[in-house]
Parts: structure tokens; C-alpha cells; sequence
């Protein structure tokens, strides 16, 4: 994966690097850190709270034996979506 992603997450140009793990998500889907940085990226620029959690739910599903950070960060956020997307429909 190229420096150029997480310069462009550094830089919050957070719709560029998205692209980028887009990308390398495609030529590597066994790579767990790759697609939890597409899910976070996702989260820091999106507005739609159901897509949010879709990239969180399908993380869980496709990567269930991954690192513990990676998992309880993963689980916080969907509780936390859910409950955003509960209080959005009031």
C-alpha cells in the first residue's frame, strides 16, 4: 500500500485515501489492517450512519479472529452506530 494513502488520511483528505484502501482492499482482501482503515476512513467522512455500520459489520464478519484492538475498537462503534441511527429515526 502506498505512503500516499496515510498522507492522505494525515491530511484529512479523508475521500482520497478511502480510494486508496479501496484499492489496495481489492488486490489484497486477506489483509485485515487494510480494510479496518477503510471502514475507519469511511466513518471520518461519510454521513451515512447505515453504510458506516455495514463497513464495521462486514469487518467483524470477514475478519473474526483479528487483532483485539482491532475487534473491541470495531464492536464500540457499531454499538454506537446503532444507537445513533436508533436516535435518528425518533
Amino acid at each position: 500500500m502506498a505512503i500516499a494513502t496515510y498522507i492522505a488520511r494525515e491530511q484529512k483528505d479523508f475521500k482520497t485515501a478511502f480510494k486508496f484502501f479501496e484499492r489496495a482492499h481489492l488486490e489484497d482482501n486477506s489483509d485485515a489492517r487494510v480494510y479496518y482503515n477503510l471502514a475507519t476512513t469511511y466513518d471520518q467522512f461519510s454521513t451515512d450512519l447505515q453504510k458506516k455500520l455495514n463497513y464495521y459489520e462486514n469487518f467483524l464478519k470477514r475478519y473474526p479472529n483479528e487483532h483485539p484492538f482491532y475487534y473491541e475498537t470495531v464492536r464500540k462503534r457499531i454499538s454506537e452506530l446503532k444507537e445513533e441511527i436508533h436516535f435518528s429515526k425518533e
